[in-house]
């Protein structure tokens, strides 16, 4: 657990501009905040080491120290604004695909009531299919189900009967060897559809640690009779405009709004929804044919959602403090420094000159694509060499190797295997911060990365007297060339890998039109990442055919769920 952590709500923040800052105290005693320019950020005594200009005249405060939660995990959100009409006989019914069926308690599909207790619940636990009533009594089926195996699973309440069924079946392919199973219990108090006020999907609620799911969900709804295996599938799977509602209270087409984080209800009430800490869509679905690689070619085979337990998009903390950049105030790289007893916190951010009005001849380009991509990177390199070199060496002492609570980077794997292909920068960072050592190295060099690696270019171009503007890779993608084209020289940072067309389209019309282009990196221009306006602050990258990576997105998903193309290395896109 980290004393105290932040975030800004951007990277970037331009003249009469405001930026909001977001903090969480574990302390008891209030903090101070002070602005600080970043020149070095490498302590590393044998380079320049820490240079940074004391600000606070310019802006100081202190506030009350505060807990603020993290709720890592996806799921979906229904809520019910009409009354349901009670059912002498309900389903809920899902196919699911999980990938940790043998952890704890994952929630399938939860009916809360008014005052937020759980009617049902479908859910697996230690491998098994259960179910919940009324929050109290639990049943469940002895056959296993098995991890990245397509399956039907159900619920079914028959008050004519006094019976509770639950049920899975495989579907979808290689399943030859598989069986269905069900189980019938009597019961004497059930819940009403009349009851249920909200439906959570792939957890129990929206508190922490609220029985997350592992793995696809496709098709879920609320059917009005008794499934079974041998029932007709209402769902037709192939094409949802065939598929029977007729019969339903509620069915959940996933191919619908994939691009999306709502939820599209087809049923007779469309209840639709929202998803939560964004969950990956564009998945192949139980019907998936392999006809088709692009999931916008054949939606209707893309109509599942992975949900993980450590999904993360925006922590949603309050906002602590603002500061809105001064018109004159120069542009360069600044931090609020955060101090409260022994302990601290960095929150960096960027100062971007108006477009068109540029304060000097050179400009550099901020790599905060690339930033988002890694922030988090847990890399394996903590233990007790590293800690005492950073002890020595004055570096930060925090690392996503320890503390994950803040979700991970996209080199980095899920919970439960699957590579992770979305990062947000709403959320604190470890690794994008002054001092911090990535690369555990017991000699000279400083093992650093990134961010407070990028500061050694800064540091030389005020050591040789060069004055500089800097831009954001989210400032470039919007403004295009016109934000580039006053300037002299553009000059990248060192290591500018991750791009959208937009940036590349922007760079290279600059060099093409008589600009000169500085490439002060290593492995630039090398992935392609998916961006939407109305996900501020989320990168997908889909790490398809080719390229060097820590893990290898499945076939048929090598497109973005976030914008339609094809992921993958720029080099695969002919650029």
């Amino acid at each position: 657990m980290i004393p105290i952590s932040g975030y800004a709500d951007r990277w970037c923040v331009g003249h009469n501009q405001t930026i909001q800052f977001k903090v969480s105290s574990e302390l008891d005693e209030p903090y101070s905040v002070r602005l600080v320019r970043i020149t070095c950020a490498d302590p590393n005594p044998i380079g320049p080491g820490i240079i940074e200009e004391d600000l606070s005249s310019v802006y100081s405060d202190q506030f009350p120290s505060r807990k603020q939660p993290v709720k890592l995990g996806s799921y979906a959100r229904v809520e019910v604004k009409d009354k349901l009409t009670h059912q002498e006989h309900f389903s809920v019914v899902a196919n699911i695909w999980p990938t940790l069926p043998s952890a704890g308690r994952q929630s399938i599909i939860c009916l809360k009531n008014s005052s937020g207790e759980n009617l049902l619940e479908l859910f697996l636990d230690s491998g098994h299919l259960g179910a919940s009533l009324n929050s109290d009594a639990e049943l469940s089926l002895s056959e296993v189900l098995h991890e990245r195996i397509w399956y039907t699973v159900w619920c079914s309440v028959d008050y004519k009967t006094n019976k509770i069924v639950i049920g899975q079946s495989p579907c979808g392919p290689r399943h030859d060897d598989l069986y269905p199973a069900s189980k019938d219990f009597h019961f004497d108090q059930s819940p009403s559809l009349a009851e249920v006020q909200e439906i959570y999907i792939a957890s129990s609620g929206s508190e922490i640690k609220a029985n997350h799911y592992n793995g696809k969900i496709e098709h879920p709804g609320i059917i009005n009779s008794v499934y079974s295996h041998d029932s007709l599938n209402i769902r037709d799977t192939s094409n949802s405009s065939k598929t029977n509602t007729e019969n339903t209270t509620a069915l959940w087409d996933f191919s619908l709004g994939i691009s999306t984080q709502s939820i599209k209800d087809i049923g007779p009430l469309c209840m639709h929804g929202e998803l939560i800490n964004v969950p990956t869509r564009a998945m192949r679905g139980s019907n998936w044919s392999g006809k088709e690689m692009a999931w916008k070619h054949a939606p209707e085979e893309y109509g599942a959602i992975h949900f993980h337990e450590d999904d993360i998009y925006d922590c949603e903390w309050e906002t602590d403090f603002e500061f809105q950049v001064p018109n004159d105030f120069r542009s360069a790289m600044y931090s609020m420094r955060i101090e409260c007893q022994d302990e601290f916190e960095d929150i960096p951010f960027y100062v971007r000159p108006k477009t068109g009005k540029p304060q000097s001849k050179i400009c550099v380009i901020i790599p905060t694509f690339t930033y988002t991509v890694y922030n988090n990177q847990a890399r394996g390199t903590a233990g007790p060499d590293y800690d005492a070199l950073v002890k020595k060496m004055g570096n930060r002492r925090w690392t996503p190797d320890i503390i994950n609570e803040f979700g991970l980077s996209t080199y980095n794997n899920h919970t439960d295997g699957s590579g992770i292909c979305l990062s947000s920068r709403l959320r604190p960072s470890l690794t994008m911060r002054p001092r911090y050592m990535t690369i555990f190295r017991p000699y000279a060099v400083s093992g650093m990365r990134h961010l407070p690696a990028d500061t050694h270019l800064l540091a030389w171009l005020e050591h040789l007297g060069h004055d500089y503007d800097v831009v954001s890779d989210e400032d470039i993608h919007e403004e295009g060339i016109e934000i580039l084209r006053p300037y002299s020289v553009v000059m990248t940072m060192s290591h500018p890998e991750y791009h959208t067309a937009n940036t590349l389209d922007a760079i290279y019309e600059y060099s093409r039109t008589g600009g000169r282009l500085m490439y002060m990196g290593g492995n630039g221009f090398y992935w392609k990442i998916g961006i939407r306006k109305d996900l501020p602050g989320m990168i997908e990258i889909r790490r398809a055919e080719g390229g060097i990576r820590t893990w290898a997105a499945d076939a048929g998903e090598y497109y973005n769920a976030l914008d339609g193309e094809y992921g993958g290395m720029w080099l695969r896109n002919g650029r």
